[in-house]
């Protein structure tokens, strides 16, 4: 008798175990997939706020707008200006001889803090999640047979360049100034992208290399064979408040 209530004793605590183990597993995973999935909606609501940035930012540049404001929802995240982007375009003038022209420009960055990015540098707006980046938007060069227009978003920080936490973030632009450059040209010129996004634009060239008589692109760099080349670079102040 005694044999056998110690067996039914040990058979009930080995099944409440199994029970109590089940619970916890089933309570962990649904916590997880609960905080995964506010995560995801989370940024998911960013994204469109980083399109109305970018078209903030083309008031600014085309429509006279002296400065825009955007508000984006930080919930245990952070918003960063980095410097990121640099343009190099090379060639010769039919004119002047040889010339290299050299442009920066800061991303404004929203770190989710769970592996998810969102960012804006020059036009170009990316999202990436661990690891994997796609562009969303472009910038508005033009490449054609005749021409290279480059306008060229060269933004930089004033004030603070971070702001984390769970708040409503304003990210205002500002116009400072426009720089103008147009040459005719004789032969070839390139176009070198060094970005912390190297994939995405380098698909970007190389897509427009695709559709582009006389040019060809390899990664970042791209070589077209124009009349002439246009260059405008706005210089845009990000201020986060």
């Amino acid at each position: 008798m005694t044999d056998r209530a110690q067996s039914e004793l040990i058979g009930f605590a080995l099944v409440f175990g199994i029970v109590v183990l089940s619970l916890l597993v089933v309570s962990v995973a649904g916590y997880t997939g609960l905080q995964n999935a506010q995560e995801h909606q989370q940024t998911t609501n960013v994204q469109p706020a980083f399109e109305v940035l970018s078209n903030n930012v083309d008031d600014v540049v085309h429509y006279g707008a002296p400065s825009r404001a955007t508000e984006i929802k930080l919930a245990d995240a952070s918003v960063s200006i980095e410097e990121s982007l640099e343009i190099t375009v090379e060639g010769e003038s039919a004119t002047e001889g040889e010339f290299s022209h050299n442009y920066t420009a800061h991303s404004i960055v929203y770190d989710s803090g769970s592996g998810t990015e969102i960012t804006y540098v020059g036009g170009m707006l990316v999202r990436e999640d661990d690891g994997n980046a796609v562009a969303f938007g472009e910038p508005n060069f033009v490449f054609t047979e005749e021409r290279v227009t480059l306008p060229i978003v060269s933004t930089y920080p004033e004030g603070t360049d971070s702001v984390g936490g769970s708040t409503t973030l304003l990210v205002e632009t500002r116009h400072s100034e426009t720089e103008l450059y147009t040459e005719t040209v004789s032969g070839d010129v390139t176009i070198d992208v060094d970005s912390s996004h190297p994939d995405v634009w380098g698909a970007y060239l190389e897509g427009e290399a695709r559709t582009t008589d006389g040019c060809e692109a390899t990664g970042t760099t791209m070589t077209c064979e124009p009349d002439r080349v246009s260059i405008t670079v706005d210089r845009i102040g990000v201020r986060l408040a």
